[in-house]
C-alpha cells in the first residue's frame, strides 16, 4: 500500500487531533480547526500530513521558517527535532 504526503486541510481536522492526543498534545478538534486555518495564512508555515493510499492519515509534521540571530534561517519540524539548514532550500511559495 502506498503512502501519499500533502499538505493538510480542515477536513483532516479530526484525524490530526488524534493523533496529537496519542502523542500526548491534547487539543480538540475545533482547536486543531482553528489552529490550521491560522497557519494556512502564514507563508512561512506548512502542515503536510502522511497517509495510506486510499486510508487513513497516519502522520503529520509541521514545518516552518525559523529565523534566529545566532544563525542562517532554517526549516525546522515540529512535533520532533528534525532540522534542515537553509541549503536544504524548501519552496514555501
Amino acid at each position: 500500500m502506498a503512502m501519499k504526503v500533502r499538505a493538510a486541510t480542515v477536513d483532516d481536522s479530526l484525524a490530526l487531533a488524534s493523533l496529537a492526543d496519542q502523542l500526548g498534545y491534547a487539543a480538540s478538534v475545533h482547536e486543531v480547526e482553528s489552529r490550521l486555518r491560522g497557519l494556512e495564512a502564514a507563508p512561512e508555515h506548512r502542515v503536510l500530513v502522511a497517509c495510506l493510499e486510499g486510508g487513513p492519515l497516519i502522520g503529520c509534521i509541521h514545518v516552518f521558517i525559523s529565523l534566529r540571530v545566532e544563525s542562517e534561517p532554517f526549516a525546522a519540524g515540529r512535533p520532533g527535532s528534525t532540522h534542515m539548514h537553509s541549503s536544504s532550500r524548501l519552496d514555501f511559495r
